[in-house]
């Protein structure tokens, strides 16, 4: 079908192909690098002062980070950022094309105009550079980048002496007498951890607020309505994910560029998917609070009794279920969430991804799909497509060796289903892991292993990344953002992230939490998460933050739910799902 296949209308010749792979540098960690590499020559054409800055140089990183970012880069676009007379740089740039170190895509039937490429030649050769730079900072330090440590060394990490990072200290001279700032958020795991500790995270704060909490849906129905009042009655609110399209276009939040640029936070040390989750249209709008990524969980002793490996793929998940369900002495195969509307949807896009493909129709960059730039065709739904046949085919399937209750069960009652020792897997968010922890004589406890999503096709088993971002709305009243953003970068803070942690909490955002040796040892999946972010396992285009994703969730989980009740079948529902969320996206005029 086109609406299937669209995806390959702009994808690239074979330059793609490195974006993020097991074997070399993922993609968050190659812009990385890049950016460092950049400003370094920047700086030292700046303090040296060089008359003639190198073109070369400026050419292959700003067509490499732009091919990264999926991004169009033209020969004028190119020539303009070279840094010497237009001439000369396309006279760079003819010799690159020459080499076949540029690759030129027409853009039109006519062939008078390109589009610029790296080659795959290029994009290895700039890996290549970027990872003895990562290696000479890596010695810098003192650390031996070519060690076999599981946890590696990852570029933007910060890295301490001990690894060990110390309790958060009171901030009292950011003290501000703004009144009471409002919170709004969900009452997801780190935020009835924040809601309990407030009196103390008040004091490290140096600011008065107060928290409100909301179910999920009733939260965006009550952010949308502050949005249109003169002044916000919100001073920080919770952002999930997929909200971020909706927002923007919306207006609702206050982008915070400014203030992270004025600010000391190291936008490094966050996980590279939870960074993009709080961006859109190439401006910051939040910042990563409680990044999650939905996993398999698995009971190691029951597997390994009956001999099973490891299911890394779906094939290797149903025989398991398969195997180990046995509902006569109350033990079942696997638990998903399957409770109608939101939990069900988010457990079949997610399927889907794990079968390749997006709920729309997204630019592809290699093994990776863009999501800094949605409009037009991008939002044309794929779930007509095999891809999607096959996730909702899987999930009738893995119904079969769940337990009975199936369909009103969200991830809170998966999560303690397992723990209790009810089901043998468990497809959930990372965030739930805590659940096993609280049942006294949880049989789950120390026999539980965490594996990315199986892969529905061969190749990277990738995780989604889910959660919230902190932001402040754009009509908060201009007297109280210094306090607000005083409050999200406290909350943010390594420190405060370790305090989470060491109150329950199984979610980190940032690299250095996950790994400081306290945190490993409180929470073994945090770190099982971080290897993933590092490795370019952990996406977030399979929820992506187009503006009319609760719509889509609420038809997809209505079909669903309809489908695991028998009412119709996994074809019919996926065509039902394709007719309404396309019908919705030409209601809005995006095609």
């Amino acid at each position: 079908m086109q609406q299937a296949h669209g995806s390959e209308r702009r994808r690239a010749p074979s330059t793609a192909a490195a974006a993020s792979r097991p074997d070399g540098l993922n993609r968050g960690e190659l812009l990385a690098l890049l950016a460092f590499i950049e400003e370094t020559r920047a700086s030292a054409e700046s303090c040296l002062h060089v008359p003639a800055p190198d073109p070369v140089w400026r050419v292959v990183l700003h067509l490499v980070r732009r091919h990264l970012d999926g991004k169009l880069v033209t020969i004028t676009s190119l020539a303009a950022i070279a840094g010497v007379p237009y001439t000369t740089a396309l006279r760079t740039i003819r010799r690159l094309v020459a080499a076949g170190l540029i690759v030129q895509q027409p853009r039109s039937r006519s062939g008078r105009s390109f589009a610029l490429h790296p080659s795959k030649a290029l994009l290895d050769h700039v890996e290549s550079f970027a990872r003895r730079i990562k290696g000479l900072v890596g010695e810098a330090i003192g650390i031996d980048t070519g060690a076999p440590d599981e946890n590696g060394f990852y570029f933007g990490r910060a890295y301490s002496a001990a690894g060990i990072i110390p309790p958060p200290t009171a901030n009292a001279a950011a003290a501000v007498k703004t009144g009471i700032l409002r919170f709004s958020v969900y009452p997801d795991p780190v935020f009835l951890i924040i809601d309990e500790m407030q009196d103390r995270l008040r004091g490290l704060t140096g600011v008065a607020w107060e928290i409100e909490k909301f179910k999920i849906d009733r939260l965006r129905e009550c952010t949308l309505a502050n949005a249109v009042l003169p002044v916000s009655e919100i001073d920080v609110l919770a952002v999930d994910f997929p909200w971020m399209g909706e927002y923007v276009g919306a207006g609702v939040l206050l982008p915070l560029d400014d203030l992270i640029a004025r600010s000391r936070l190291n936008r490094l040390d966050f996980h590279p998917a939870a960074w993009e989750a709080g961006s859109y249209g190439g401006r910051q709008y939040g910042i990563p609070i409680q990044p999650t990524a939905e996993l398999l969980w698995y009971r190691r002793d029951l597997l390994e009794r009956r001999g099973l490996p490891s299911p890394t793929d779906v094939d290797g998940v149903l025989r398991a279920a398969r195997a180990l369900h046995r509902p006569a002495i109350g033990l079942n195969g696997i638990v998903f969430s399957a409770a109608r509307a939101t939990p069900l949807a988010n457990t079949f896009i997610h399927l889907m991804g794990a079968f390749g493909r997006p709920p729309f129709n997204l630019r592809r960059i290699g093994t990776y799909f863009d999501v800094t730039h949605i409009e037009g065709e991008d939002l044309r739904p794929t779930f007509d497509s095999e891809e999607g046949r096959n996730a909702a085919t899987y999930l009738k399937e893995l119904s079969a060796y769940s337990p009975p209750g199936l369909l009103a069960m969200d991830w809170d009652d998966c999560a303690t289903a397992f723990a209790e020792g009810q089901v043998a897997m468990c497809y959930n968010w990372s965030c739930r892991a805590s659940a096993i922890g609280r049942v006294a004589g949880s049989p789950a406890a120390g026999n539980t292993s965490f594996l990315p999503h199986p892969a529905g096709r061969p190749g990277l088993s990738r995780s989604p990344i889910g959660g919230s971002v902190l932001a402040i709305p754009a009509n908060i009243d201009p007297a109280r953002i210094d306090a607000a953003w005083t409050v999200i970068e406290k909350l943010t803070a390594p420190a405060t992230m370790k305090l989470y942690v060491q109150h329950g909490c199984t979610v980190s955002a940032r690299f250095s939490v996950s790994a400081d040796p306290e945190v490993v040892a409180a929470s073994p999946v945090i770190a099982v998460v971080d290897r993933l972010a590092q490795t370019g396992q952990l996406q977030i285009w399979q929820r992506p933050p187009v503006p009319e994703f609760s719509d889509t969730i609420r038809v997809v989980g209505t079909e669903m739910h309809a489908m695991l009740r028998g009412d119709q079948s996994p074809q019919d529902s996926i065509r039902r799902v394709q007719h309404q969320v396309d019908s919705l996206m030409r209601q809005h005029g995006h095609y």
